[in-house]
């Protein structure tokens, strides 16, 4: 570093302020999607951390101090159900269970890990225990290696959409679409037929899906739509807004009669894929395997994994940018 460090906690002392973070994190999309219409109560006072080292990994502890009860049972049930509920500066959120850890004055906090500071809130999200399941691993590794900037390909995306589908969808005789040039026994075969027939991805043409060309990003944006879309309407439970159309993309290379244009619109106004600092989307950009998991955990309901104690693959050490949800996907 070429300049002096700085840290700046700016605590949101407003009860009004605080009101207004627990209705955001209410009805928002990533602590919906784990647990759809859950009561969302703020556990702690928010705190805003303002630095000038950006784009670095640090892990974090947000000491819990007497915000918890005293009864033991009323504890336990606000720790399993704890996570922090992180609102970035660049429009994307976040929501982080960390980990329970010791303080050096015995009491207790959260540990976790970010590359970027924003608006910190620990959440008590009620069902979160609840509503995790057993995740099986997603995605694979090429032996020790993980490969995290290798571009990931159209079969590759494909499987892993497969393999997350709903239980009767993914395990369904799927008379899908056929492609010449997927042949009957290419490795993916059977998942590009379940995730074409979801509706979720489809061919470059009626003939051709490309199964080892790259994944753009408006090709990504598209399929992260279309699975919110799915998953909206087959959640009565949550309130439908697909039939709003969103406001335009406000990026300087997505036209708005570009075909994907709607899909960017969406996944932009989520938080769930962003820009560049020149103001671009990059929608023809190729998507690495990195990149394509962070996306793909959102969907998928996953959280990033702490707490590793040795790292899956030899080239994602646990400083990688992504170290936690490439974890989350490879890993039981």
């Amino acid at each position: 570093f070429d300049q002096d460090l700085y840290f700046r906690l700016v605590p949101l002392k407003k009860e009004s302020e605080r009101k207004d973070l627990e209705e955001r994190a209410k009805k928002e999309q990533v602590i919906q999607q784990v647990a759809p219409n859950t009561n969302v109560r703020v556990l702690a006072r928010p705190v805003e951390i303002e630095t000038n080292m950006q784009s670095r990994e640090v892990t974090l502890t947000l000491p819990l101090g007497n915000s918890l009860p005293t009864d033991a049972s009323a504890r336990q049930q606000i720790l399993d159900n704890l996570a922090v509920y992180i609102e970035h500066s660049d429009g994307t959120k976040e929501l982080v269970q960390g980990k329970l850890v010791k303080l050096a004055n015995n009491s207790e906090g959260i540990e976790f890990t970010v590359t970027k500071f924003s608006t910190f809130t620990l959440v008590v999200v009620d069902g979160l225990k609840a509503a995790q399941k057993t995740n099986h691993p997603y995605i694979q590794g090429f032996g020790a290696d993980f490969r995290p900037d290798a571009f990931v390909t159209r079969a590759q995306m494909a499987a892993m959409l497969a393999r997350n589908l709903p239980g009767e969808t993914a395990t369904a005789t799927v008379a899908g679409k056929t492609f010449a040039d997927v042949a009957a026994t290419h490795w993916a075969t059977s998942e590009i037929q379940k995730a074409q027939a979801a509706g979720i991805m489809n061919g470059l043409s009626d003939k051709a899906f490309a199964p080892e060309g790259s994944i753009t990003r408006a090709q990504m944006a598209t399929i992260a739509y279309r699975w919110l879309q799915k998953q909206q309407a087959n959640s009565a439970a949550t309130t439908d807004t697909t039939g709003t159309a969103p406001e335009a993309a406000s990026f300087t290379d997505v036209a708005t009669d570009l075909w994907a244009a709607d899909a960017i619109a969406h996944v932009q106004s989520t938080g769930l894929m962003t820009g560049y600092n020149d103001g671009t989307f990059k929608p023809d950009s190729k998507l690495t395997r990195a990149e394509a998991v962070k996306v793909l955990n959102v969907l998928f309901k996953r959280t990033p994994l702490t707490g590793v104690a040795t790292p899956s693959f030899s080239d994602v050490p646990a400083t990688h940018w992504a170290y936690a949800d490439i974890e989350a996907a490879a890993q039981k």
